[in-house]
């Protein structure tokens, strides 16, 4: 009896592995089938085609296997609505990161260190991971982990200042003061780029004052000033050393290109729906060429087959 819902454990309808859902090869047009190819197929002898209204208005009248029409146009008719719900293990993760600093990965399955080329390939740009060969068959209980180090597309170095000042009275005339600076500037990683070297600084100072009060400017103000004055004349003498030692790049070397992310590709999808008939080539009157390359004229008909093993 109907249920409305397909026999999931029927090899010839489901392919589990590869998640297919099959037609039966001699049911071309599943969606555009007479009635007697239906009562076949249904395998119920209670079914009736009239009475399944929904199936007799929602004939697709071979818009659908026409290959002219776009799938973009297949809303247009009518349409049937499958649904299903399954559960699987992925060998592909994305790592919620992008810019990955390279080799900084340690990927473990199962408490495994995984070899990266042999284990699992990375795409350190968008942060992708797929696992291959034995590492990627997963179990509902298998355990992966990732750590890695990530630099962000904006900043992600830190930068540190350090300061120091002292002061000291050497006594009634005479003083010290002297001033420290240390900052350093990190990056994420180990190779430093062009302009983005890590870097430190270290400047400081040191301070001296000291106050002579000698008598005899004294009485050379009051000669001059025809005016005795109680309040004593004073030099003072100052000197400042400063010194500044720098390191533009503590790594010593710096990349002018790393070349990571640089590689360009297309990625051709396996899906059928993705391909379509090409557009016949233009030969022309002028040519004397009267072939014609129509599509029912070139094949009588196209299955699709998905791979088992991607590369």
């Amino acid at each position: 009896m109907a249920d409305g819902l397909v026999d999931v454990h029927n090899p010839l309808i489901f392919d589990l592995n590869k998640g297919l859902l099959k037609f039966p090869l001699d049911f071309p047009e599943p969606f555009n089938a007479t009635e007697e190819q239906y009562s076949l197929n249904a395998n119920d002898p209670e079914f009736s085609f009239v009475s399944s209204e929904f199936l007799a208005g929602n004939l697709a009248s071979g818009f659908i296997y026409n290959p002219s029409v776009l799938p973009t146009s297949y809303d247009e008719e009518r349409f049937f609505k499958i649904v299903s719900t399954h559960a699987s293990a992925s060998s592909s993760f994305n790592l919620g990161a992008s810019n990955i600093e390279e080799g900084s990965e340690v990927v473990t399955l199962d408490g495994r260190t995984l070899v990266n080329g042999v284990d699992y390939e990375i795409d350190y740009l968008f942060g992708e991971l797929s696992l291959k060969g034995d590492a990627a068959n997963l179990t509902p209980d298998s355990k992966i982990g990732v750590t890695y180090s990530f630099s962000p597309f904006f900043g992600g170095g830190n930068t540190s200042l350090m300061g120091l000042n002292l002061g000291y009275d050497l006594g009634r005339d005479s003083k010290m003061a002297t001033t420290w600076l240390y900052q350093t500037e990190a990056i994420v990683g180990e190779k430093a780029k062009l302009g983005e070297e890590p870097s430190k600084n270290l400047v400081g100072n040191l301070n001296l004052q000291h106050t002579m009060r000698p008598y005899f400017l004294t009485h050379v103000a009051n000669f001059l000033a025809r005016h005795n004055t109680e309040r004593e004349s004073t030099v003072q003498f100052s000197g400042e050393v400063a010194l500044s030692l720098p390191n533009p790049n503590t790594k010593g070397k710096v990349f002018l290109e790393d070349f990571e992310g640089v590689d360009a590709s297309d990625i051709i999808s396996l899906s059928r729906i993705a391909w379509s008939w090409s557009s016949p080539p233009h030969l022309g009157i002028s040519t004397g060429d009267s072939r014609n390359f129509y599509a029912a004229n070139r094949v009588d008909h196209v299955r699709w087959f998905l791979p088992k093993e991607r590369s």
